[in-house]
């Protein structure tokens, strides 16, 4: 299962490397005339709110299915470990545009969006490390005697 976990993260990075990659050269390839950087802003919004809603999502399902005790299998699903990693990224990348006056933290709608990100990021990856990694452990420490 950690194998999993890791090959999934693995494809989370190139996956969302090539997003940066994209939007990167969506800006330089951008004619300069009047608000220019606009886009790459909006597509930072659109990013932000199509990470947050996505995550949202695999969460309600994950809680869903926790409560009607069914075994889960979105704790080594691809989707959630992308979703996990994605809003991190995105957090992180808010958090630098912060230090470096990019954007002001005075917008309420981005930081309410932000901490969400952060807290289903958080939440998702301690999910992840409950259901296969601390699992594991112990029946291997169990076994042991």
């Amino acid at each position: 299962m950690r194998e999993k976990i890791f090959r999934y993260s693995t494809l989370s990075f190139v996956f969302i490397n090539f997003w940066t990659l994209y939007l990167f050269f969506d800006y330089f390839t951008q004619e300069h005339r009047m608000f220019e950087g606009w886009g790459l802003l909006f597509n930072f919004f659109y990013s932000v709110m199509f990470g947050t809603g996505f995550a949202l999502i695999l969460l309600i399902i994950r809680l869903v299915l926790h409560l009607r005790k069914k075994p889960s299998m979105l704790t080594s699903n691809f989707f959630y470990v992308l979703s996990g990693i994605f809003n991190l990224n995105i957090f992180i990348i808010w958090v630098i545009c912060l230090i470096l006056d990019i954007l002001e933290i005075e917008n309420g709608f981005l930081a309410i969006f932000m901490s969400a990100s952060l807290l289903m990021a958080g939440f998702i990856f301690f999910d992840i490390y409950k259901s296969n990694f601390k699992l594991q452990g112990d029946e291997k420490s169990a076994a042991k005697p």
